[in-house]
C-alpha cells in the first residue's frame, strides 16, 4: 500500500513539472511565431522580385518540340536471370528456356544473340537476348512463352531492358 502511494506521489509531481516546461516552452513559441510572421512576409516581397528576374531571363521556346515515346522496342534487350535461394537455380526453366531458344531459333531461321553469364555458387545464370533481329510480333510472342515457361518458378525473372547488364 506504501508504495502505491509513493507511485502516485511521484507520477502527480512530475505532471506538475511537465506543466511548468510547458508554460515556458509557450513563451517561446511566440517569439518563433513572429520571426516566422516576418520571414514570411521577407519571402513574398523577394519571391516577386525574381519572378520578375526569370521572365526577363527566359529563352524562347523551339516552335516545334519532338515529343518522343517510350515503348518497349527500344528496350531491345530480354534478360532472364535465374537465381538462387541457397539450393541452386531452377534447372527445370532453365532447361526449358534454352529448348525454347533453340527452337525460336530454327523455326524463324534467325541468328538471336544470346549473351550467358555464370555468376555466383550455385549455378546462378543470366542470359541476355538480342531482339534486334526479331520483329514486334515475334518479340510479343517470346515475351509470352518465356512468361509462361518461368511463372511457376520463384527464381527466375525477366525484365526488358536497353542494354545488357554485365555480372
Amino acid at each position: 500500500m506504501k508504495v502505491i502511494v509513493i507511485l502516485f506521489a511521484l507520477v502527480v509531481a512530475s505532471c506538475s513539472g511537465h506543466e511548468k516546461q510547458e508554460s515556458a516552452t509557450n513563451g517561446n513559441l511566440n517569439t518563433n511565431e513572429e520571426v516566422a510572421e516576418v520571414t514570411t512576409e521577407n519571402a513574398y516581397t523577394s519571391n516577386e522580385t525574381s519572378k520578375t528576374n526569370i521572365e526577363d531571363t527566359l529563352l524562347e521556346k523551339p516552335e516545334a518540340v519532338k515529343e518522343t515515346k517510350s515503348t518497349e522496342s527500344e528496350e531491345s534487350y530480354l534478360v532472364i536471370t535465374f537465381t538462387s535461394k541457397g539450393s541452386g537455380i531452377d534447372r527445370n526453366a532453365k532447361k526449358s528456356v534454352k529448348a525454347y531458344l533453340a527452337q525460336l531459333q530454327e523455326d524463324n531461321s534467325l541468328k538471336v544473340e544470346i549473351e550467358t553469364s555464370n555468376w555466383g555458387r550455385e549455378g546462378e545464370t543470366q542470359f541476355c537476348l538480342d531482339l534486334e533481329t526479331l520483329n514486334d510480333d515475334q518479340v510479343k510472342a517470346c515475351d509470352a512463352s518465356i512468361s509462361e515457361i518461368i511463372e511457376q518458378s520463384e527464381t527466375t525473372f525477366k525484365e526488358f531492358l536497353d542494354n545488357c547488364p554485365n555480372r
